[in-house]
């Protein structure tokens, strides 16, 4: 037999009614005109579930209705919303697992992948620094010696200046011919 949750959730509603006391299930339960196999079958689920209790814990048949009862009366209004509402977590949870289980395998994954991959990464890398610091070095000695070029350049150019100005200066006769004594002068004829 099925469960009938229209009665289950009347029941709950007659629980719900006499709240803060509880009562004899089959006196809570008489109004609802159910069969005598349907009452046990709707305590069974209602006691299993943690619906109802036994408040005098002598289990005498009085029972009273639990917070997670007065949960599924106020919240859900009915136990049957109150399983959808488990069944979608349900789900949610699972689907939250199955995301958890891909990221772990993706995870995986690219860990392997990392490791296969990181000693010719880091083998490229220091070769890079090497070779770029070598470059870097020899820029400066090759600067070094432009400016040591150019400044023998300017010398170079300075005394050749002076040269072409001493040999393009206009001569005269005195100029050429100094007589350091009378001997070397000549007369004059």
């Amino acid at each position: 037999m099925t469960l009938n949750f229209k009665n289950i959730d009347l029941a709950i509603e007659s629980f719900y009614n006499l709240l803060p006391y509880g009562d004899f299930f089959s006196e809570i339960v008489e109004p609802l005109n159910i069969d005598y196999k349907e009452r046990d079958i709707i305590e069974k689920y209602l006691v299993d579930n943690q619906i109802i209790t036994d408040y005098t814990n002598e289990y005498d048949g009085r029972f009273i209705l639990t917070d997670k009862g007065q949960e599924i009366y106020k919240v859900y209004g009915g136990v049957e919303k109150y399983n959808e509402y488990q069944k979608e977590k349900q789900e949610e949870k699972l689907r939250l697992e199955k995301k958890a289980s891909d990221k772990l395998h993706d995870d995986a994954k690219l860990s392997k992948w990392q490791v296969k991959v990181f000693w010719p990464v880091f083998m490229f890398g220091i070769f890079s620094f090497i070779f770029g610091l070598y470059n870097f070095i020899t820029q400066i000695e090759d600067s070094r010696k432009t400016k040591e070029l150019q400044i023998e350049l300017k010398n170079t150019q300075e005394e050749v200046s002076r040269l072409r100005t001493l040999v393009l200066s206009p001569k005269t006769v005195d100029s050429l011919h100094n007589a350091k004594t009378q001997i070397d002068v000549p007369m004059p004829r």
